[in-house]
């Protein structure tokens, strides 16, 4: 009897309390996600240590990625979720490994600060950027070839 009396509390605290203890964790069901990998390359050579952005200005939501030594990128929604929501995107291309010479990165930055970009990439990937790209749920490759100035 007394096992039975001390089961019942631990079942109602079970209940109360629920079966994880963590942090919430979010839901991206809603949002569409569409995994999205590819390469990038300068003059035919893999691009290591670059941020890609594909972005909508507008809305200031972004999904990104940092190149490995084969120029290979993941696109990531936030820290935990790759993917990025279908649209239409505004592309930069940010060599990470010095100041940044993206757009996107500088929009309410310190000025005093000093900015990344060793200028390997030419602006017309970041700063300046003219790369347009819409992403649709069939996608999962994209990759990009530049060209330098």
């Amino acid at each position: 009897m007394t096992r039975k009396l001390l089961f019942v509390p631990l079942l109602a605290m079970i209940g109360f309390f629920g079966c994880s203890f963590g942090p919430p964790q979010a839901d991206y069901s809603g949002l569409g996600l569409v995994e999205i990998s590819g390469t990038i390359t300068l003059d035919g050579s893999p691009v290591q240590g670059a941020t890609i952005y594909f972005h909508n200005k507008p809305e200031r939501v972004y999904s990104s990625g940092v190149t490995d030594s084969n120029g290979r990128y993941t696109l990531m929604f936030d820290s935990r979720k790759s993917g990025i929501i279908p649209g239409e995107k505004t592309i930069e291309i940010v060599d990470s490994a010095s100041p940044s010479e993206s757009s996107f990165d500088s929009e309410g930055a310190d000025p005093n600060l000093p900015r990344l970009g060793s200028g390997k990439i030419p602006a017309k990937y970041n700063a300046q950027s003219t790369l347009i790209y819409t992403v649709t749920k069939s996608d999962d490759q994209v990759n990009f070839d530049l060209k330098s100035d």
